[in-house]
């Protein structure tokens, strides 16, 4: 009896500390509007804890960071600390450079131009005209930012990576 409870008891930590330190589980409310190409109502992501300990986010992340209302969100990194970003006509301009994204799913319609703080990163969701991104609340500091949208695990037909996108130079 005391072995397993001792079992049970060392289970329990790892998992907290799994849950804590490596991969957190977060479910996408049905009812919410999909902002996102690769992620739509009902599905449960893990997200990624370790991935930003040693590393930055790069373009094209879908990231899950903590909002200045204490709210759990997630959004695509477009830009990078030090770049100028420009929204203008539906496009975005990097450092004056057009980015082609394919995972856009309604473009921004409306203008919008800001440089990116050192420690910060510039994120958008895929539909641009349901919700504004860092245009609404600004870059998102780094040590807000608590992982990446790494897996899917529900539902079952849609089980699966979610893909990085690869950008032109």
């Amino acid at each position: 009896m005391r072995e397993n409870a001792r079992a049970f008891l060392i289970a329990l930590l790892l998992a907290l500390a799994i849950r804590q330190l490596v991969v957190q589980a977060y479910k996408f409310p049905p009812i919410s509007v999909r902002l996102l190409k690769d992620i739509r109502r009902g599905d449960h992501v893990l997200c990624l804890k370790t991935e930003y300990l040693f590393g930055r986010p790069t373009r094209g992340d879908l990231v899950m960071f903590r909002s200045a209302a204490n709210e759990d969100l997630v959004s695509r990194v477009i830009g990078l600390p030090g770049e100028t970003v420009r929204l203008a006509n539906g496009m975005v301009t990097i450092d004056d450079r057009d980015l082609l994204e394919m995972y856009v799913l309604l473009p921004a319609p409306y203008d919008y131009s800001v440089r990116v703080p050192s420690d910060d990163v510039f994120v958008l969701p895929d539909l641009r005209t349901a919700s504004a991104g860092s245009p609404l609340w600004g870059t998102i500091s780094r040590q807000d930012i608590y992982g990446r949208a790494w897996l899917r695990y529900w539902p079952i037909a849609r089980i699966g990576l979610v893909e990085r996108p690869l950008y032109a130079d």
